[in-house]
């Protein structure tokens, strides 16, 4: 809520396993920009996410991935929240 409410704008980016059985394992933050509590809320999320394989097959194996999540939170209407997103795919966060 408190990111919220002073309209942050960041960007988090995370390494994670999606294991063989479609959970989510060894959630890392690699950066969170502008300070850490993107980060540690982003992998919090990540953590509890369940992955479906992507194809039928009777052989499902685990994966590595690496995830770019932006914030953009504010703006008093939808055309500037947008912008302000726009804005934030600038943000170098790596």
């Amino acid at each position: 809520m408190e990111m919220a409410r002073t309209s942050l704008a960041g960007c988090a980016i995370l390494s994670f396993n999606i294991s063989d059985s479609g959970t989510t394992e060894n959630v890392q933050v690699i950066k969170s920009v502008p300070n850490k509590d993107l980060g540690k809320h982003s992998r919090y999320m990540v953590k509890k996410w369940r992955w479906d394989a992507a194809n039928n097959d009777s052989n499902p194996a685990s994966e590595k991935r690496t995830l770019r999540m932006d914030y953009c939170i504010g703006g008093e209407s939808a055309e500037e929240s947008l912008q302000l997103c726009k804005q934030q795919t600038q943000l170098a966060c790596g």
